[in-house]
């Protein structure tokens, strides 16, 4: 079995471990924005097609110390590229490095670039290209002090890309982020899920596409994994079959509204194009008007954050979503997602439990509200 790293956001750790639990990865160990796990090249599509809160699956090449910068380069140097990159193909290097070691972090990927072309060179006797939009092969180089991995990444763009955002909206919420939050509110697809203020209509779609089981990267057609010497293209088809013999049939009741009709236009954009339209009930509502028709069900709002988005006065404005939710509300689990400034006692809320995200760069914190 193979090492693979799970990249995710700060906060939705646990939610993706639990995601890769389920599709009988190996070895899982939880760390800071990822999970580390084992398994077969079929775990690693099946993480790559399924899970909902991976941005990147890489796989480990090679871990190693380092004494002196010039030894990423003599290490890097040792991997057998020449089995992993033909000379047609293209590569990027991507990295994260923290370390003494290099003042400019781009000279890491330098040097594990130099290392790549020289050993295909020496093979081959010609080098591949580097192309850094689109490469065929993409490398990601770590370092943390005198401590360096290589991976590959065999995912390509950011898994967060779902290929139905049409109408992004003016502060649109990721889908992974989305899809995160929903799996710590507990949402019981069995139970309605409602999303006020819905933007551009990201909750919505992958509350629909949880509660049916869809694969997240349903519409998805590139992966960098197809570009690798060993993608086993029957096993890639039979990941795919499998998923969706267990999509399930039976609709949820998904409800979304917002006040700007072009906002609403844009989820309506966005839920055709995901195939979730015929699944969403859509209205044009102003929230502070709004008398929701459920007794029971699951509640996710991402309110303006007076950023992209102005409103006239914070603490006056979620005082009044406070007495909203308790007038109108009550019996529903209730669940804000808020910069982490904001302080929702002070505005009147009882809070249940509340998790700290990264919506971004903004630190917010998800709460569970008492009504």
């Amino acid at each position: 079995m193979n090492q693979y790293i799970a990249k995710t956001y700060t906060g939705l750790e646990e939610v993706l471990a639990a995601e890769l639990e389920k599709i009988h990865a190996n070895d899982i160990t939880i760390e800071k924005r990822a999970v580390k796990f084992k398994g077969t090249p079929k775990i690693m599509y099946r993480a790559n097609y399924e899970c909902r809160t991976a941005l990147k699956i890489l796989k480990e090449l090679s871990s190693f110390h380092l004494d002196t910068a010039d030894d990423l380069y003599i290490n890097a140097l040792d991997i057998p590229w020449e089995k992993l990159i033909e000379p047609s193909q293209t590569f990027s290097i991507d990295h994260d490095v923290i370390s003494e070691f290099f003042n400019n972090s781009m000279y890491a990927s330098l040097l594990c670039k130099d290392a790549i072309v020289d050993r295909i060179r020496q093979h081959h006797g010609i080098r591949p290209n580097v192309d850094k939009d689109k490469a065929d092969i993409q490398i990601t180089v770590f370092v943390r002090d005198q401590e360096a991995i290589i991976y590959l990444n065999s995912s390509g763009s950011s898994l967060h890309l779902r290929a139905y955002k049409k109408y992004s909206g003016i502060a649109p919420v990721s889908e992974v982020l989305a899809a995160g939050l929903i799996a710590l509110s507990g949402w019981d697809p069995d139970t309605p899920f409602l999303n006020p203020m819905c933007g551009s209509g990201t909750f919505l779609i992958e509350a629909q596409r949880i509660a049916q089981n869809i694969p997240a990267q349903v519409h998805r057609k590139y992966f960098c994994f197809k570009n690798w010497p060993d993608f086993d293209e029957e096993r890639w088809e039979l990941v795919i079959k499998g998923a969706k013999m267990r999509i399930l049939r039976t609709p949820p009741t998904i409800i979304g509204f917002d006040h700007h009709s072009d906002t609403l236009k844009g989820a309506k954009t966005n839920t055709l194009a995901a195939g979730s339209f015929k699944f969403t009930q859509l209205y044009n509502f102003d929230f502070f008007k709004y008398q929701p028709k459920i007794k029971k069900g699951t509640v996710i709002v991402n309110p303006p954050y007076n950023m992209r988005l102005q409103i006239e006065d914070n603490m006056d404005f979620y005082r009044k979503m406070s007495r909203v939710f308790s007038e109108e509300y009550r019996g529903l689990d209730i669940w804000i997602l808020c910069p982490h400034e904001i302080s929702l006692k002070k505005a009147g809320f009882k809070i249940r439990k509340e998790y700290t995200v990264y919506n971004g760069p903004i630190r917010c914190r998800f709460a569970n509200i008492i009504v």
